[in-house]
């Protein structure tokens, strides 16, 4: 194979799948800026600098107790948020936790993470939006999922016998290093939007996985979720040491 068929092959994938791809990402980060948020913080010690600050401030005599109870709450988000990964305000998580020992294993933690941006806390319900364009939509991510990941399959395997076996000579000359760097570039996008794809549908199914078990199991939001939740962190405190002792 020559540099001349090697360009051939790229060309003939065009540029629609990077274009697709990068403009996805895109929306979803507009559309659900948590994701960003929880992303950078993965890489980011500011939250655990912000949770000690928080802390100390809890000390100060002069906070009154609904703003004392605020940063309380904000402490045990940001808490909740490294142990799982995921960041809820304190009555879905109420809500989720609740689901979570209701199913007794049914429903698990990762689901919850992989569904979060569908679910939420509505009348004392735990609720799950997904509409039709979502449903068909996350169907064919599944369909683009597999396709995206043969094509880099396809296309890593082009690469190495391009550069390892048959032009192995040539290995050295500026157009096929040249050639190579871009199509490197190609694979990694198409992996990325391959991912990208996996995570919507992985969203849609765990989503659905959660209605389904709320629609057979009426009984959760109508008798086990209705009491309202309350925040209390002396409550919280008094549970704690009766568990130790």
């Amino acid at each position: 194979m020559n540099v001349e068929i090697f360009k051939e092959l790229y060309e003939s994938f065009g540029v629609w799948a990077p274009v697709i791809i990068v403009s996805i990402t895109l929306i979803r980060i507009l559309l659900n800026p948590q994701k960003l948020r929880e992303f950078m913080d993965t890489f980011s010690y500011a939250r655990r600098r912000n949770i000690r600050d928080k802390e100390k401030s809890l000390e100060s005599p002069y906070l009154d107790s609904l703003t004392r109870k605020s940063i309380q709450k904000q402490i045990s988000e940001d808490y909740f948020y490294q142990s799982t990964g995921m960041r809820l305000d304190f009555y879905l998580r109420h809500a989720m936790l609740q689901l979570y020992e209701y199913s007794k294993g049914s429903i698990t933690l990762p689901n919850f993470k992989r569904a979060r941006i569908h679910l939420s806390y509505e009348d004392k319900r735990l609720k799950v939006s997904i509409n039709k364009f979502e449903k068909l939509f996350g169907m064919f991510s599944g369909i683009f999922f597999l396709v995206l990941s043969a094509m880099a399959i396809f296309l890593a395997l082009y690469l190495i016998n391009f550069l390892f076996i048959t032009d192995s000579t040539n290995i050295l000359t500026k157009e096929v290093i040249g050639s190579a760097i871009v199509i490197v570039v190609y694979i990694l996008v198409i992996l990325w939007g391959s991912l990208l794809f996996l995570n919507i549908f992985s969203e849609i199914k765990n989503a659905e996985k959660i209605e389904n078990f709320l629609h057979e199991n009426p009984e959760f939001n109508d008798e086990y979720l209705m009491k309202e939740p309350v925040f209390d962190i002396a409550v919280n405190n008094i549970q704690a040491i009766e568990d130790q002792d």
